[in-house]
Formats: C-alpha cells, structure tokens, sequence
C-alpha cells in the first residue's frame, strides 16, 4: 500500500463522516493512531487488518446500502488528495495533457491512476477502451488482503474516486461508472466497472 493512498482514504472518510461519528466506528485508540486535532496522520502504514476491521464497522453501523453511498462520496473526497500527492497525477493536470484529444486524455488520466494502484501491490487492473462508443472497461482484480480500502462499500470507495478523476480531467463531460459484475463476485475482488458518457437530455 502506498502513503498517500492511505492519507486521501482517511481524509475522505473524515470529510464525510467527521470525527465524532468517526471515532465512534474505528474506537478511540484507532481514530487517535490516524487523526492528530482533525489532521491525517501520514507517518506509517496502517496494518491490513485496519482496514478489514473498519469496513465490518462501517457496514454495522451504516447498513450496506448508505455505506456504498458515504463510500463513494469518500473516494470524490479522497480524489482531493490524490491528485496533488501523485507525480504522474499532477501531470495528467498539465496543460499539455489537458489538451490531448478527449479519448486520449481520459485514457491518459485513467492509465495513470491504475498504475499507481498497481504498483501499490493493491490490485491487477487493466483498462480498455473503445474509443469509437467512448467508453472505457476496468478489469482486473483487487489484490485481497492489500487492496482492501479499494473494497470499501462494494468498491464504491474506488468509483468515488474515479467519478471525480474523470469530472477534474474533463469537466465538460458528466461520466457513468457502472459495475457490470455482481456484489458476490466484487466481494471477492473481482474488478469489472464500465465507464461511459452520460446521456444529458
């Protein structure tokens, strides 16, 4: 896993849940280890278990349905973080990525994300794309224990993050991100999202 993957995770969460709620789902001696007066404290990588152990929390205290909604609006939330922390992200911001050809520089931008996931150890992932339709398939696997904040919310936590990687690099476009596999098989790491234009009517 990498640090700053794990700082955009906590600050998303914080943003959203804020820390009384927060502290109530990880426990006082968890919340103390990642938050300093609000602050994402970024001097270790926290154990897989961390995330295990807060994902059966979350899903305790919130139900599985309002967990993928605050999972997701957690991934738009960590974006923030990411696209500042990561080289390659904070190139794709560059005007001279900005202004590739739209197919391309979603490509770009996608590649770029999945690449640092990839060399995280948390997942297997590979992107498609059919530049004629203008959609674009992630698939793969989430690397199980590693990539377990990926899963957070039936991997809605990672299409959080995505919906606002594709809005920031493109903002003129509205972008679905739709599952095509089932919950079982999300469980168990399988990674299957289709990401098309929205129809705006």
């Amino acid at each position: 896993m990498n640090i700053f993957l794990q700082e955009g995770f906590l600050n998303g969460f914080y943003e959203i849940l804020g820390p009384d709620l927060l502290r109530k789902v990880l426990g006082s001696a968890d919340y103390a280890v990642c938050f300093d007066d609000g602050r994402v404290l970024t001097s270790e990588l926290l154990p897989v278990s961390f995330y295990e152990s807060l994902a059966f929390a979350l899903e305790k205290e919130l139900g599985s349905q309002s967990l993928a909604g605050v999972a997701q609006s957690a991934g738009r939330m960590a974006f923030k973080t990411y696209k500042d922390a990561f080289p390659a992200l904070v190139e794709c911001g560059s005007i001279e990525k900005r202004l590739l050809p739209f197919v391309e520089k979603v490509s770009t931008a996608l590649n770029a994300f999945i690449e640092i996931l990839n060399e995280s150890g948390a997942g297997q992932i590979e992107l498609n794309q059919d530049a004629q339709k203008q959609e674009w398939h992630l698939t793969g696997k989430i690397n199980l224990p590693e990539g377990t904040m990926l899963q957070i919310g039936g991997q809605h936590f990672l299409m959080g993050v995505l919906e606002n990687l594709l809005e920031w690099i493109d903002s003129r476009h509205a972008f679905a991100i739709d599952p095509i596999t089932d919950r079982h098989h999300r469980d168990q790491g399988i990674l299957d999202l289709q990401i098309s234009i929205k129809q705006v009517d």
